[in-house]
């Protein structure tokens, strides 16, 4: 897993990738919900293309 820090942007920015580009990814917890993006890459996700598709659709939203 990789976390980043998306100051008060999580939330908008998990529903961007969600709705527009099928990429789910997680938001940090408790009073970092809204601060904290987290992306998961193991098993299948953890293949060159899958990364290059998320990683582009985050370009994307940003």
């Amino acid at each position: 897993m990789t976390a980043f820090e998306v100051p008060g942007r999580a939330q908008e920015l998990q529903r961007g990738l969600r709705e527009e580009h099928d990429v789910l990814v997680a938001t940090g917890l408790t009073w970092l919900a809204d601060d904290i993006l987290r992306i998961g890459h193991m098993g299948h996700n953890a293949r060159v293309e899958r990364v290059d598709e998320a990683m582009d659709a985050l370009e994307n939203v940003l």
